[in-house]
């Protein structure tokens, strides 16, 4: 498995060098100079050129890029064109707001999806089906944004259950950490949610239909048994495999989540980067938003051998 692991890894590089020359190259071709964005454009043409000369925007395309992968390769991100802040001390900072945001959405997809599958699974075809169906189809509909502002219109602003805005960092008051991280977290993992739960669903009927579960029920056993001891284990592999790939989704989903909710991430610095053209901060944050992904879909192989024993990697 250590080897196949390996492989995988010399497999991503590729990926991640392609997915830097898009980003690259994008940014690029996005209208607007940094320098100008950066000082208002109350600037004089001279003192513009001698910025991006200072900065190195005045050398080609391709030198830029390799200077760029040259450091990156060192492990130096670069420097905000904006801030001059080290690029990788911005991700840092950043980092535990979208990392909390994310584990706590993913924790709601798991609680709520997993759970709802099964129940409609075993309740096929009845009311609590048709119901879950129609409540799982308008969460898929929703995009996290808009669901955002709604939850922000009805439960802070309308009801004042909750804070709409802001971030509390879980080291200086708890309860107001988790206070403000509820709608975010909400507003991020329906759509998975609903995902999940369809995907159990699934899984769950196809499984149930097989014949070594007609045995265990003609040997008796409880219901209750056979449903989370033999149907659930077989049925949670797929569940897996998509849960650990949708991680990107929802690490993606963090830009616009954090900017509705006015959370400091790592998402709201990208968007922030793009808005400024700030070219390293950009960069650096897609990189690692990359690196992100491709290390859940290991962490999912790596799964995959514990949950079926069947399952070798050679």
């Amino acid at each position: 498995m250590a080897q196949y692991l390996v492989n995988r890894v010399w497999g991503i590089l590729p990926v991640l060098l392609v997915l830097s020359i898009v980003t690259f190259g994008v940014m690029r071709l996005i209208p607007g100079d940094p320098v100008e964005i950066m000082w208002g454009g109350e600037v004089s043409r001279e003192a513009v050129q001698a910025a991006r000369t200072r900065l190195g925007l005045d050398k080609p395309l391709a030198l830029q890029y390799l200077w760029w992968l040259s450091r990156v390769a060192r492990g130096d991100l670069g420097f905000s064109l904006r801030t001059h802040q080290p690029v990788t001390e911005a991700i840092v900072q950043r980092l535990p707001v979208t990392v909390e945001l994310t584990v706590a959405a993913m924790a709601l997809v798991l609680v709520v999806g997993i759970p709802l599958g099964v129940l409609v699974s075993v309740r096929n075809r009845t009311a609590v089906d048709t119901t879950t169906s129609v409540l799982s189809l308008l969460g898929l509909s929703i995009p996290s944004f808009f669901l955002g502002i709604v939850l922000i219109d009805l439960l802070a602003l309308r009801l004042h259950w909750l804070p709409s805005l802001g971030y509390v960092s879980v080291t200086e008051r708890v309860i107001d950490n988790v206070r403000h991280m509820i709608l975010p977290a909400v507003a991020l993992a329906t759509g998975l949610a609903a995902v999940i739960l369809r995907m159990v669903r699934g899984s769950m009927l196809e499984v149930l239909s097989q014949e070594f579960i007609l045995v265990a029920r003609s040997k008796g056993l409880r219901e209750r048994h056979i449903i989370f001891k033999h149907a659930l284990r077989n049925a949670l592999l797929p569940v897996v495999t998509l849960a650990g790939l949708q991680m990107g989704t929802l690490l993606g989903g963090t830009v616009l989540v954090e900017t509705v909710f006015g959370l400091p991430g790592v998402g709201r610095l990208l968007l922030d980067g793009i808005l400024a053209r700030d070219y390293p901060i950009v960069q650096g944050t897609v990189l690692l938003l990359a690196v992100a992904r491709v290390g859940t879909s290991l962490i999912v192989d790596g799964l995959y051998a514990s949950l079926d024993s069947r399952i070798r990697f050679e």
